[in-house]
């Protein structure tokens, strides 16, 4: 889902805004934060809330690096990412990034969605 540039915007406005509010740095807050305020301001569903909140967090916190996805070569299934000041090339197939995410320090982050599934939930209907 491509977020709409409007909505990307107050995103990452109310990002920049509120992440100094959270001292021990919490991500995890801040973007539920993110996504509660989307929902409520601009009356967008929680499926919708939570992509466009995760996709502003993801530029604001790769803004700086050299490196990028190269969506032309990406597909379902691999992602190609580059670093062209080396000229250098990694990919990642899904197997891998599941494996990634499976270690004990990625593994113990719940996702945003997952608070509906704690309080025993279907995802995006509490």
């Amino acid at each position: 889902m491509k977020a709409n540039t409007n909505l990307h915007t107050i995103a990452l406005t109310f990002l920049e805004r509120h992440d100094a509010e959270h001292l021990s740095h919490d991500r995890q807050r801040l973007i539920e934060r993110c996504i509660t305020h989307l929902m409520e301001v601009q009356e967008l569903s929680a499926s919708t809330a939570e992509d466009i909140a995760l996709q502003a967090i993801g530029e604001r916190e790769s803004r700086d690096r050299r490196e990028y996805i190269d969506l032309d070569r990406t597909t379902s299934y691999v992602v190609f990412l580059r670093d062209p000041l080396t000229g250098r090339k990694r990919v990642f197939t899904t197997a891998d990034l599941m494996r990634l995410v499976r270690t004990p320090t990625l593994a113990s982050q719940p996702v945003p969605s997952s608070r509906a599934l704690l309080a025993g939930c279907e995802p995006f209907t509490c």
